[in-house]
C-alpha cells in the first residue's frame, strides 16, 4: 500500500506502508487451521471417550457359578444361613451350613440327564457332614425338593462323596436346577434328603436316611 508525503524540501515522495496484520492474507489461513485442528481434537476426545464406554461394557465381568467345567451365569442371587443340624443317626450327624438362590440368565440349559431343559434359576446348598464312626455316603441319590413352587430335583456336585473315615469332616456344595422361578425370594422352604450307611454292616442302625426340612428366612 502507497502513500503520497511532501517532504520537508517541499518536494512529493511516495512511501510504502505495511498493512496491519489482521489484514495479511496468510494469518487468517493460520487462523482457519488452528480453528480446524481444535475442532479435531475436541471430536476426537469425544471418540476416544465413547470408545472407553463401549470397551468398558463389553468387558463388564457377569457374575457365575461353575459347576461340570460349565459356567453358570446368574443375574441375581440371596444367601441364608440356615444351621440346620440333623443328629438323629449314631454314625454320623449334618449340617446345612447355607442355601443361595440363584436366578439365572433368561434362556439358560442345564443338565444333559435332564435333556437341557430350560431353568430360571438355581439352588446351592452347603453341607457338612461329620462321621463318628466310618460311613459311605450316597449324595449322588439325593433330592432337594422346593414346596413352595411344586419341583423335586436330584442333585449334582463338584465335590467327591464317597466314605468318610470316623472323626473326619467333609463339607461341600450340592446344586439343583429350578425351572420356574421370578425372584430369588420367592423360594420359602425345601426339603432335603439323602442316604447314608456304616462300613460295618453288622451294625444295628447300620443305614440311616437323612430328610431335614429347611426353612429360608
Amino acid at each position: 500500500m502507497a502513500k503520497e508525503i511532501k517532504g520537508e524540501d517541499g518536494k512529493n515522495y511516495v512511501v510504502k506502508t505495511k498493512k496491519p496484520w489482521y489484514k495479511r492474507w496468510w494469518v487468517w489461513v493460520l487462523v482457519i487451521v488452528a480453528v480446524f485442528i481444535v475442532i479435531g481434537a475436541i471430536a476426537g476426545s469425544g471418540d476416544d471417550d465413547d470408545s472407553s464406554d463401549s470397551s468398558t461394557s463389553q468387558t463388564t465381568k457377569k457374575n457365575y457359578v461353575r459347576l461340570d467345567g460349565e459356567k453358570i451365569y446368574y443375574t441375581s442371587s440371596k444367601k441364608y444361613k440356615v444351621n440346620t443340624t440333623d443328629t438323629s443317626w449314631s454314625a454320623a450327624t449334618a449340617k446345612v451350613n447355607s442355601v443361595t438362590v440363584y436366578k439365572t440368565d433368561e434362556g439358560y440349559t442345564y443338565g444333559s440327564k435332564r435333556g437341557h431343559n430350560k431353568v430360571q434359576g438355581m439352588l446351592a446348598v452347603n453341607v457338612t457332614v461329620k462321621a463318628l464312626k466310618d460311613i459311605d455316603l450316597s449324595m449322588d441319590s439325593a433330592t432337594i425338593s422346593i414346596p413352595s413352587i411344586n419341583e423335586q430335583h436330584d442333585i449334582e456336585t463338584k465335590d467327591e462323596w464317597d466314605d468318610l473315615d470316623k472323626g473326619i469332616s467333609k463339607t461341600g456344595t450340592l446344586y439343583a436346577p429350578i425351572y420356574k422361578l421370578s425372584n430369588v425370594k420367592d423360594i420359602k422352604s425345601l426339603r432335603f434328603k439323602f442316604d447314608a450307611e456304616q462300613e460295618d454292616t453288622d451294625a444295628d442302625d447300620f443305614d440311616h436316611t437323612y430328610d431335614m426340612n429347611i426353612n429360608l428366612n
